[in-house]
């Protein structure tokens, strides 16, 4: 997809990655089924990714977000508030799970995102308005 872009390799620069079946749990799974016939030490899965951002979301007894970024891309103020902002987007669903994504959206808007929007808003009834 990126080649056929005219983005090229700029198209495709982060990363989510939600893994439903982690390696580790899974062979410790395997080394039980099979009795102690092979064992299994420690297991350290070690994934590298070329993104500037990544995202993992593991599943297990307790979810486990990793959260990084290149530095040299992203800035540490940005990154940090958007790793605030998803703390903050799975503590409300945590608590609260009926809560609908555009009042999560409201919740997080800055007072300039918000302006942003209201100018928007304005301007698309400007337009509706003269046709």
């Amino acid at each position: 997809v990126q080649s056929l872009s005219a983005l090229g390799g700029d198209l495709l620069d982060h990363a989510l990655v939600v893994q439903n079946y982690p390696m580790a749990d899974g062979l410790r799974q395997i080394e039980r089924e099979l009795d102690g016939l092979f064992t299994i030490p420690d297991v350290d899965i070690v994934e590298q990714a070329n993104y500037p951002l990544m995202i993992e979301a593991t599943a297990g007894e307790r979810l486990r977000i990793e959260f990084s970024y290149d530095p040299q891309v992203h800035d540490d103020r940005l990154m940090n508030a958007v790793k605030e902002q998803l703390l903050d987007i799975l503590l409300t669903i945590g608590g609260a799970p009926d809560t609908s994504v555009g009042d999560m959206r409201d919740r997080l808007m800055t007072t300039n995102e918000r302006a942003e929007r209201e100018a928007f808003e304005q301007s698309v009834r400007t337009v509706s308005q003269e046709f």
